[in-house]
């Protein structure tokens, strides 16, 4: 099972974490679920080459690196789906510095 983009999802700031959340849905052999995604702030200064300090920054460079953000989360999920864990209420993924994306 892998997970997909969802179109309707809107980034959001996960001040406590530091990054910028969003929503993928679960894509393969039964029912499609939301799985929230949150990626570190310094993951994406990582990924993009920059220096993020705030939020808009930060946002602007996830926009920019979307999609690999997504496959990075997808093959994540893929190698550690069994283990995934409610935090906040909801199946979340951190994607961290060091993380191919």
């Amino acid at each position: 099972m892998s997970l997909v983009g969802d179109p309707r999802s809107q980034p959001f700031l996960h001040g406590g974490l530091r990054g910028v959340g969003f929503g993928m849905i679960t894509n393969g052999g039964g029912p499609r679920e939301r799985v929230r995604v949150i990626v570190t702030f310094e993951a994406l200064a990582e990924a993009g080459h920059v220096e993020i300090i705030r939020f808009p920054e930060a946002l602007a460079c996830f926009d920019v690196l979307r999609s690999r953000v997504e496959a990075a989360a997808s093959t994540k999920f893929d190698r550690i789906a069994a283990s995934v864990q409610p935090f906040e209420g909801e199946p979340t993924i951190l994607l961290m510095t060091g993380e191919a994306m």
